[in-house]
């Protein structure tokens, strides 16, 4: 069973604070948002559910990301503390103009303001170390989910070895720490997947695929190869596209451009990450990596 960790990092104020003020001193690049592992991989995903038409709700939305993604062909509720993330998260909706597809609400994820069996996807992503009472969330994500709905979960994974985040303890401990508190983690609340999968399906969800993401040999790819290419990218854009304290309407126009330089960006990188990901296979035999995305699905009750 998933345990309560220490109320000074999973406290929802402490949560709030530490998330406003990364998305106040941050950017966000729609290159970057567009082809890391994670959205990659969650395009993958997206194909196998033939996700289209359908009512998603993205619980711990941030800066709207992973809601823009799904927006395309959907439509998204997104919701969070932080209100610097959600405004973001409008900004830019406007910019790929899919505002009609989305909307952003500030909420509490243990107590979402949602009718029962409401949504056809629930995506949590990033926000299970983050919340004080798991458990609740499951049930909140079991409760606005209609019957075969889909749940699509990222999380830490609690089993690390020779991953980034094992080399970065082992040789900057001090370091490692202050930057698990500086984006409100803390590693008692790294998920044990087989315990998670349990509370899950004790509460009628049932985990139909574990996928483990930052790998032995995949995080070289988002922390490696990435920075590169978005740096080239934002030098051919010539300046950050999106900041978190302004949008200007001039960088509507260079929309097409971004669109172009990712379909580039995944016909030269993708190749890496397929080798990287080959690489890990046989550590995920041993449910070794640094994160792990759950996919789910709300059973029919008896």
């Amino acid at each position: 069973m998933i345990k309560m960790i220490n109320p000074e990092i999973s406290g929802k104020r402490y949560q709030k604070e530490v998330y406003n003020e990364q998305f106040r001193e941050r950017y966000l690049s729609p290159i970057e948002s567009l082809t890391s592992v994670f959205d990659i991989k969650v395009q993958r995903i997206l194909r196998n559910l033939q996700a289209k038409n359908l009512k998603v709700i993205d619980i711990g939305c941030g800066n709207g990301e992973k809601a823009l993604t799904f927006a395309k062909n959907n439509y998204v509720v997104g919701l969070d503390l932080s209100e610097i993330g959600l405004k973001t998260a409008k900004e830019v909706s406007k910019l790929f103009k899919i505002e009609g597809h989305c909307s952003f609400l500030c909420a509490d994820a243990e107590n979402l303001p949602i009718r029962d069996e409401s949504f056809d996807i629930a995506i949590c992503w990033a926000i299970f170390e983050h919340v004080p009472k798991p458990l609740k969330l499951i049930e909140e994500v079991s409760r606005v989910l209609r019957n075969n709905g889909r749940a699509i979960i990222y999380t830490e994974n609690q089993k690390r070895f020779l991953t980034y985040g094992w080399w970065y303890k082992l040789l900057k401990p001090k370091r490692y720490a202050e930057m698990l508190k500086q984006v409100g983690h803390s590693e008692d609340r790294f998920f044990n997947v087989f315990l998670l999968k349990s509370d899950l399906e004790m509460r009628g969800i049932k985990v139909e695929k574990v996928i483990y993401v930052f790998g032995v040999f995949s995080w070289i790819y988002d922390l490696g190869v990435l920075p590169l290419l978005i740096n080239l990218g934002n030098k051919l854009i010539r300046k950050r596209i999106v900041e978190y304290s302004t949008l200007r309407t001039r960088e509507v126009s260079r929309v097409s451009l971004i669109n172009t330089l990712v379909k580039v960006y995944n016909v030269l990188a993708t190749p890496l990450l397929i080798v990287l990901e080959m690489l890990d296979k046989p550590f995920e035999h041993f449910g070794i990596s640094d994160g792990i995305i759950l996919l789910a699905k709300k059973e029919k009750a008896s």
